[in-house]
């Protein structure tokens, strides 16, 4: 009783959600193509390494940004939303749902993602730093209904912040 939470404390459960949310299995997917990418770069140089890293977080940092000031633009605006309120809408579930269901075909041999229109962006750069970047907007997408249970609070509570602090607890 009395308990509140502070700014702090909001960073350091968003942080801890966020850790722990790479071991729930709604990420699975696209962490399982993350990995074998990482695979497939064994024998690259280190730097080479790190910038693809760098990348994905940019890709996963750059897609909560996003969500975080679309949410805070319609709240401003005088909508009552929460967080997770893309996930109402039929056609963004729609569209993960068609998503995580190519990517299942790919997983079990199907088709290969290699081949397809998704690397084209890898291709057009050379070194594939805007196809690391797409996974990390697509783990993101994905991740979304999982933040809930541990991320939840700290982004409630972000809700009632400023615009500079919400951001970066998201």
């Amino acid at each position: 009783a009395g308990a509140s939470l502070t700014f702090l404390k909001a960073l350091v459960f968003a942080f801890a959600g966020g850790v722990i949310l790479n071991l729930m299995p709604c990420v699975f997917p696209v962490l399982s193509i993350k990995i074998l990418g990482f695979v497939q770069q064994s024998g690259d140089d280190d730097k080479k390494i790190l910038k693809h890293g760098l990348a994905f977080a940019g890709g996963v940092l750059v897609s909560f940004w996003a969500l975080a000031g679309a949410l805070i633009a319609l709240r401003a605006g005088g909508e009552s939303l929460g967080w997770g309120f893309q996930l109402q809408s039929p056609y963004f579930v729609g569209g993960l749902l068609r998503v995580m269901f190519l990517f299942g075909l790919s997983l079990m041999g199907v088709f290969e993602f290699g081949t397809s229109a998704i690397s084209l962006a890898g291709k057009v750069k050379g070194n594939g730093f805007i196809s690391s970047f797409s996974s990390g907007i697509l783990a993101t997408a994905v991740a979304t209904p999982c933040t809930g249970p541990f991320m939840g609070p700290a982004l409630g509570f972000a809700l009632t912040l400023s615009a500079f602090q919400s951001l970066t607890v998201f």
